[in-house]
């Protein structure tokens, strides 16, 4: 489904979940930096428009992605940052809120759902159920296209 791989052996993966409206969602730990308080990013000309552009974080300049408009959710005010890596530098997306940090055994992630949903499977490293509630796993990693991250990388290096 994704690049991401799961470890079936391992008792447990952790995810930091957060929310985009009501909807519950968790990305792998691993790949999450910090979580910040929202700070208006300045606009950079001619990119995707769920780009919103870059922030300074203690003198490091990071591009800014809203994770609602990527994902096609209706915007809303209530916001945060999660600062993630990838393989070509420091991203960060915007999110409503963080609600926790939980551990996910692989056997109760479905890696191929088959649920209806706006989001591209690409996106997803499956749903995971955790107390019997479902949760939407993001893999950051496909969220954005190679030659998107070098254009990010370009305009902030």
């Amino acid at each position: 489904m994704t690049s991401y791989q799961l470890d079936e052996e391992a008792d447990k993966d952790k995810f930091l979940l957060f929310y985009l409206g009501k909807e519950l969602y968790g990305v792998p730990l691993l790949g999450v930096k910090e979580v910040i308080e929202f700070r208006e990013a300045k606009p950079v000309p001619n990119m995707v428009d769920y780009f919103d552009g870059v922030i300074n974080l203690r003198g490091e300049i990071i591009g800014v992605m809203d994770l609602r408009r990527k994902l096609g959710i209706d915007p809303d005010d209530t916001k945060c940052q999660l600062i993630f890596q990838t393989q070509r530098g420091t991203l960060a997306a915007t999110v409503d809120s963080v609600q926790s940090v939980a551990s996910i055994p692989g056997a109760a992630i479905d890696r191929e759902p088959n649920v209806e949903s706006k989001i591209e499977q690409k996106y997803l490293i499956g749903v995971g159920n955790l107390n019997d509630r479902l949760i939407t796993l993001l893999d950051f990693s496909q969220l954005l296209t190679d030659e998107q991250l070098d254009q990010v990388s370009d305009m902030v290096g």
